[in-house]
């Protein structure tokens, strides 16, 4: 993960008046925590390489949004990946990209 598109997320949460509500860090400087919510806005081939550290960072229930995702066959691809762990996929389409959303099994 590159250390500039940290500097870039938290930029875009205080221009977005998200700031006292995100945080971003590299996987190696966090805990091992789970959350209710996890946002991962990254190409698709990188969604799936990232797939174990990002579903282990779900809580059981909560909600995972995977974006960054182009056409069809990413969404797939995308969604066979994070399938063995989520279920009640969910996509939204805009201009050809898409937002997958999909809850963790408890």
């Amino acid at each position: 993960i590159d250390p500039y598109a940290l500097k870039v997320s938290r930029a875009n949460a205080i221009d977005n008046g998200m700031a006292d509500r995100f945080v971003a860090v590299l996987p190696a400087e966090e805990a091992p925590e789970e959350y209710e919510l996890v946002v991962a806005n990254i190409l698709a081939r990188t969604l799936v390489q990232l797939q174990p550290t990002l579903s282990s960072r779900v809580a059981a229930g909560g909600t995972l949004l995977l974006s960054g995702i182009w056409g069809e066959a990413q969404a797939a691809e995308v969604e066979a990946a994070f399938a063995p762990d989520f279920e009640g996929f969910e996509r939204s389409w805009q201009d050809g990209w898409v937002v997958i959303s999909a809850r963790r099994r408890r």
